[in-house]
C-alpha cells in the first residue's frame, strides 16, 4: 500500500516523506479509492508539492473515518483489531461513550430478536425481513448470528446495561474498557467468563 501511494503521489507531482506516506496508508486502511481521493485533495492543498508527516496529519482527512457506524460494522464483521482501533480513534476524537453504546446496543437487540425468531422456528431470511433489516445489511447480520450463540448475545446485553450504569456514574468502571470488552464479544472473542461478567457487573 505505501509503495502504491508513493507512486500515485509522484504521478501527482507530490514529494512525500516516508512518514507522510505511512500516515496516509494508515488513515485509508487499504482503501485505494479513499487514497486516490486524498491524493487529489493534496494536489489542491500542497502548491509546492512537498509534504512531511506533520503536514499530512494536518491536511489529510481521516478517510478510514473513525465513526460510530464504521465501528458497528467492523464489530459485526468480527474484525476485532480494526474495531478496537476505531474505538480508540473515537475516544481520542472526543466521541461520547453514550452514542457508541446506543449504536452497539441497537445492533445487539436486532441480533437477539433474530436469534429468538430462529429459535421459535422462523427461517433466518424471514426473521430479518420481519424485524426490518435492510437488504444490504442482511449478510452482515447473518454472519454475526452464525458467530454469536444466543446465550452470548444475552451476556452482551447485560454488559451493555452495565456500561450504561458506568456512564451514568452508577457503577465504578471504565465505560471505554467495557466497550472494548463488548466489541471483542461482538467479534466472537469473549474476554469474560459469564461468572466473571456477573461479578464485574455487581461492582458499584
Amino acid at each position: 500500500m505505501p509503495r502504491w501511494i508513493n507512486q500515485r503521489l509522484q504521478q501527482a507531482g507530490i514529494h512525500a516523506s516516508g512518514q507522510a506516506i505511512s500516515i496516509l496508508a494508515n488513515r485509508v486502511e487499504g482503501n485505494l479509492l479513499a487514497a486516490a481521493q486524498e491524493i487529489e485533495k493534496l494536489k489542491l492543498l500542497i502548491p509546492d508539492g512537498e509534504v512531511d508527516g506533520d503536514t499530512m496529519s494536518t491536511i489529510v482527512a481521516d478517510s478510514a473515518r473513525f465513526n460510530v457506524f464504521s465501528l458497528v460494522d467492523k464489530a459485526m464483521e468480527g474484525e476485532a483489531q480494526s474495531a478496537c482501533r476505531t474505538l480508540r480513534g473515537l475516544r481520542d476524537e472526543g466521541a461520547e461513550a453514550t452514542v457508541i453504546l446506543w449504536a452497539l446496543t441497537r445492533e445487539l437487540r436486532t441480533l437477539i430478536k433474530a436469534s429468538d425468531a430462529i429459535a421459535a422456528g422462523d427461517h433466518l431470511d424471514w426473521a430479518l425481513k420481519n424485524i426490518g433489516v435492510w437488504e444490504k445489511r442482511k449478510p452482515l447480520v447473518k454472519n454475526a448470528i452464525k458467530r454469536l450463540p444466543p446465550n452470548q448475545l444475552k451476556h452482551m446485553l447485560r454488559l451493555a446495561g452495565g456500561i450504561d450504569r458506568a456512564i451514568k456514574g452508577m457503577r465504578k468502571a471504565s465505560p471505554w474498557d467495557d466497550l472494548t470488552t463488548l466489541i471483542l464479544m461482538f467479534c466472537g472473542t469473549p474476554t469474560l467468563h459469564p461468572q466473571n461478567l456477573r461479578l464485574a457487573l455487581q461492582e458499584s
